[in-house]
């Protein structure tokens, strides 16, 4: 029997994850349930399939997602085997510099394709697929190249010692040993297609995605009802998915040793750097883009950017933009972070329940969050909608799920016997977590706070819903500058952008400096 201090130790460690349950619940799960209630209050039901949009809409999302999955994973697959050669010089950078599109905020790589795509192609469907297999090749690379890495190579060698062409020795041997990791690969690459709404938002041209009707109903037709029915629709389509995707074969690591023995190879070389060279040009081309204009190179756009005058035509100071959006993205991750450290003490524990519960954010549609907290925290007494802090509260709750999982395998890791040793010598509770877990996951912890900055800085679905002309931040001004016609506007538009991503890659840089992996030997 657990001794009655053993008790109270567990119920205080159990308060540790109230903060992230209350945020989780408040802005997510009632905000969706919210919706359910719209939906089925209203007689839009039935009625909201026959409006006009809405069958373009599914169809077209369902184009682009099959569409940009299937290029996705037929342009992720050489990058990923080229990166599978651990032995390759610059192996760490041309994965990092891959991984990169997918941190990115969704306008950032749709500004950068508005700049380098030519006038003919750059919005519609071709410019969807091409924007979408730009920011989500990183995931097949990073599911696939580890499990490729693991295949022994002398299995190949023995087929084709055996007569075996390199084609039918891939067919036979190696896609078999992938077939979990590329199941995984499409079904993550697939939801990100299908849920897809800034991309949209930026290079759709006049087609619209489920999300992207739902914006439309929701704010520039007013058709609640609808909007709601389409946002609950969608989601219990994604979490069927989600359910079908975990209920398939997971992933499964062979022999690391296979790794040393796997050889580098000239024509990784090759491919590895062509992979490098596509991820940077679109970035390239939208810094060219912020400097020129109808074939001329000009500084306008800057300098309305720096100016801290409005933007013609718009109610946009951009100065104020900028500064709001970095003190939106510290007051996010002064809240996730504390909090996920806290609720990783607890889902150390193997609370799956209140781990899946915590998750939620992951699973659910911003967009279907942002128009949930609108109908829901409407009315007094919580009339918030108006309220400044909503907004990165509201990033917070986004952020809060890679906070826990970046920091909760870290501190599962701390081995038991160094916090009794603490407490056998007095030391007290909070005494024994500030000298031994802190130091042990400070690494996670800067890696985590750079995550909630990256995400804080180009959240835009709910944001899309909660922004106000005091509370605009970047990717809505990139949006609303980059969907105006004129030459000034357009400049300035990818102006801010580059400042945009310059802030987002200083926010990774925490990332990729921290060392959150330790030894527990």
């Amino acid at each position: 029997m657990p001794s009655s201090a053993d008790l109270s130790r567990t119920g205080r460690v159990r308060l540790l994850a109230v903060p992230g349950l209350v945020m989780v619940l408040a802005l997510v799960l009632v905000p969706v349930l919210a919706l359910g209630a719209r939906t089925f209050d209203s007689a839009s039901l039935f009625g909201v399939w026959s409006r006009p949009g809405i069958v373009d809409a599914i169809g077209f999302t369902i184009v682009e997602t099959i569409l940009s999955t299937a290029v996705t994973i037929a342009l992720g697959l050489a990058p990923a085997w080229a990166l599978s050669h651990h032995s390759m010089p610059g192996h760490r950078f041309a994965l990092a510099v891959t991984t990169v599109p997918f941190m990115l905020p969704t306008v950032v790589v749709g500004a950068a394709f508005l700049g380098l795509l030519p006038g003919s192609v750059e919005r519609g469907l071709v410019a969807v697929v091409i924007a979408h297999a730009y920011f989500n090749v990183a995931v097949v690379i990073r599911t696939v190249a580890p499990v490729w890495a693991t295949i022994d190579p002398m299995l190949v060698s023995a087929a084709r010692n055996l007569g075996a062409s390199r084609t039918r020795a891939f067919v036979s041997i190696t896609l078999p040993l992938l077939k979990p990791a590329l199941y995984s690969a499409t079904a993550i690459v697939g939801f990100m297609c299908a849920t897809s709404y800034g991309v949209v938002r930026m290079l759709g041209g006049g087609n619209a995605t489920l999300e992207v009707e739902v914006y439309r109903r929701a704010i520039l037709f007013g058709d609640i009802a609808g909007a709601s029915t389409l946002a609950v629709v969608q989601l219990l389509v994604a979490a069927i998915c989600l359910l079908v995707w975990t209920g398939k074969d997971r992933v499964v690591f062979t022999n690391a040793g296979h790794r040393s023995r796997r050889r580098d190879h000239p024509v990784a070389r090759v491919v590895a750097v062509i992979a490098t060279v596509v991820t940077v040009i679109p970035l390239v081309a939208l810094v060219l883009s912020s400097m020129r204009s109808r074939g001329h190179w000009t500084l306008a756009g800057w300098r309305l950017l720096t100016s801290g005058s409005n933007v013609p035509g718009l109610r946009l100071d951009l100065i104020d933009v900028l500064s709001r959006s970095l003190l939106f993205a510290v007051i996010a991750a002064a809240i996730a972070v504390p909090i996920g450290i806290a609720t990783s003490t607890v889902s150390s524990s193997r609370s799956t329940i209140l781990d899946r519960v915590l998750l939620l954010p992951l699973g659910a549609s911003a967009v279907a969050v942002g128009l949930g907290i609108v109908i829901t925290y409407d009315s007094s007494p919580f009339d918030f909608r108006s309220s400044w802090w909503l907004t990165p509260v509201v990033h917070a709750v986004v952020a809060l799920p890679f906070v826990i999982r970046v920091i909760q395998p870290v501190h599962s890791r701390i081995p038991e016997h160094l916090r009794s040793a603490a407490a056998t010598l007095g030391a007290s509770p909070l005494r024994v977590w500030a000298t031994i877990d802190v130091p042990l996951i400070s690494g996670a912890i800067r890696t985590a706070f750079g995550l909630s900055l990256a995400i804080s800085l180009g959240e835009f679905g709910a944001t899309s819903f909660l922004t106000r002309n005091d509370t605009d931040t970047l990717p809505i001004a990139v949006e609303q500058l980059l969907g105006r016609s004129g030459d000034l506007a357009r400049l300035a538009g990818h102006a801010v952008a580059v400042v945009l991503l310059l802030a987002t890659l200083i926010a990774l840089a925490f990332t990729t400096r921290s060392r959150h992996s330790w030894s527990a030997s």
